[in-house]
């Protein structure tokens, strides 16, 4: 099953499959709405159903809470259509031709710069590119 989603104010439209999250099918359709930790922990995500119905998922209170909730607002990241969907998505990109890659690399080094933060240096392969959206 699947349903249609509306991103306004951009007029994108993509359908959604049922077991996908809103965020998760733009991003398959090459559509980048605004995101960060794609766990419902951040709320960079949250935005606001125009119509129809979602299952909130895992999103928690403390980020989504239940007033929230009812006033159409919705973790993108978290939330699954229930019906066809119109939302509003002031923030959205297209991805042309940058898409998720898998390519060998060689590590050519590891610099702890904190303790909680690593410098990661490959190397990719001799005719190799790397398109990134950062």
């Amino acid at each position: 099953m699947t349903f249609q989603v509306d991103i306004q104010p951009s007029g994108h439209k993509y359908t959604l499959e049922v077991d996908k999250t809103i965020l998760d099918g733009a991003l398959a359709e090459g559509l980048m709405l605004k995101h960060s930790c794609r766990e419902g922990t951040c709320g960079s995500c949250k935005g606001r159903l125009l119509s129809g119905e979602v299952d909130h998922g895992d999103s928690p209170l403390e980020v989504l809470s239940a007033e929230e909730r009812e006033q159409g607002m919705a973790l993108f990241c978290c939330a699954r259509a229930k019906s066809d969907l119109v939302i509003e998505a002031p923030e959205v990109t297209e991805l042309r031709g940058i898409s998720i890659q898998q390519t060998a690399a060689r590590v050519m080094s590891i610099d702890k710069v904190s303790h909680d933060v690593a410098v990661l240096r490959l190397a990719l392969p001799p005719g190799s590119t790397f398109a990134y959206y950062p």
